[in-house]
């Protein structure tokens, strides 16, 4: 995967010390490593292929995917949705928060006890 390189800044306007980026650094590739985790177990839970899943399609079936990939990075990661958006991207996937939200919402709120029993599968290994 190709990576665009970019300045790392704070909220606040002061520019980070080297070790800081560096830690920043190394704390997104963990991100990423446990994001691929969580990809590859969708996948095998949904029976679908990467590329679909990163595919601007609205199938019910691969919609359902996500939106368990983005409760999964939330709930079990403790990603920030900024984090999902940006693993999204770096995948071919251009999506905004408020998507994020209300699949993570609808994922929260859902009565399918296929989908609260694959949720709990997920999390658990």
């Amino acid at each position: 995967m190709c990576m665009q390189t970019r300045s790392i800044g704070t909220t606040s306007g002061r520019k980070l010390t080297e070790r800081e980026q560096t830690i920043q650094i190394k704390l997104l590739s963990m991100k990423r490593k446990q994001f691929n985790i969580y990809v590859r177990k969708i996948l095998k839970e949904f029976s679908i292929s990467r590329e679909l899943l990163f595919t601007n399609t609205k199938e019910r079936e691969v919609v359902d995917a996500r939106q368990m990939l983005y409760w999964t990075c939330l709930a079990d990661g403790e990603f920030k949705i900024g984090t999902i958006v940006r693993m999204m991207r770096e995948n071919g996937y251009d999506i905004g928060h408020s998507t994020i939200i209300h699949g993570i919402t609808r994922m929260n709120n859902t009565e399918d006890r296929y989908y609260i029993k694959l949720q709990q599968k997920i999390c658990s290994v």
